[in-house]
């Protein structure tokens, strides 16, 4: 049997069923989908998604914002469900079939019996694994749009690298950190457009992690996940301009990106249709920035 202590065994991740509804899911702060449009809609989405190098051993915490579209143009009634879990890497198995999770989490929308307005209602059920262990989902907050917060707390025994940008710069937002920031964020971006030989420097330490976090040789993973997106010849970098961008910290202040994030792909035939890569910027020790490993 393999051993699932190692990464190369283990698939760290997560089911989600959500329809007439919106999420963002942060593993450690950090935004798992696109931090500038939210996932889901008013359709159903039922869908699987590994996460290996978004966790580390030990000690994660997710984050869930949650929001109901009831008045979604399919009419369909909202819902949420996430279950949480690690299986064997080789396997493939369908979202929700039943095998052993951590965490099952769903969302519905309630009427009080009194009536008035309807309000999202948690439930959820820890299921510890062998290797993995999780405290129960908790709400912690909601804001004038809707959106409430859940937070739980996950320790992964699955032996997943260490995240060096947590030993980074808490950051600040003043003029010489954005123009610092777009600097280095220029250079990754100009380094990209001349093709994945020229960024591989830059990239190192964000190949380097995620494939020890997948147990794949660094350079197998640049390969297939990386240089097929920058030297794709069917696709061509777009411009950086953060002109109109917002400035984003996650990572709990030691992250920066600015989103819409600006490092995107078009594709040549389809301009609308467009491939992101999701780098956030780290501080050093020695000052300087980082891509996220």
């Amino acid at each position: 049997m393999a051993d699932l202590k190692n990464p190369e065994f283990s698939a760290v991740g997560i089911d989600i069923n959500i329809r007439a509804a919106e999420m963002h899911l942060l593993v450690n702060d950090v935004p798992v989908f696109d931090p500038s449009e939210p996932f889901g809609g008013s359709a159903e989405i039922d869908t699987g998604i590994r996460l290996n190098g978004a966790f580390r051993k030990g000690r994660n915490t997710l984050s869930v914002m949650v929001r109901m579209l009831p008045d979604g143009e399919y009419g369909m009634e909202p819902f949420f469900r996430i279950d949480l879990g690690y299986w064997e890497f080789l396997s493939f198995p369908s979202s929700f079939d039943g095998r052993p999770m951590s965490v099952r989490m769903q969302v519905k929308l309630v009427t009080p019996e009194a009536g008035g307005t309807a309000v999202q209602v948690m439930s959820s059920n820890v299921e510890t694994q062998p290797l993995m262990g999780a405290n129960e989902p908790a709400r912690v907050s909601e804001d004038a749009d809707g959106w409430v917060l859940y937070r739980f707390d996950v320790n992964v025994e699955v032996d997943l690298p260490e995240m060096a940008w947590m030993n980074g710069e808490i950051l600040q937002d003043t003029p010489e950190m954005r123009r610092s920031l777009v600097q280095a964020m220029r250079e990754v971006h100009s380094a990209m457009a001349v093709g994945a030989g020229a960024a591989r420097p830059y990239l190192e330490g964000f190949t380097s992690r995620n494939a020890t976090a997948l147990g794949a040789p660094a350079d197998v993973y640049y390969e297939h996940s990386v240089a097929t997106i920058i030297d794709d010849p069917d696709s061509k970098i777009l411009p950086f301009d953060v002109t109109d961008a917002e400035l984003r910290l996650f990572g709990n202040g030691r992250l920066a990106t600015f989103v819409p994030l600006p490092h995107r792909f078009a594709d040549q035939e389809n301009e609308g249709w467009l491939t992101t890569m999701y780098l956030y910027y780290w501080k050093d020790g020695n000052g300087q920035w980082r891509v996220i490993h």
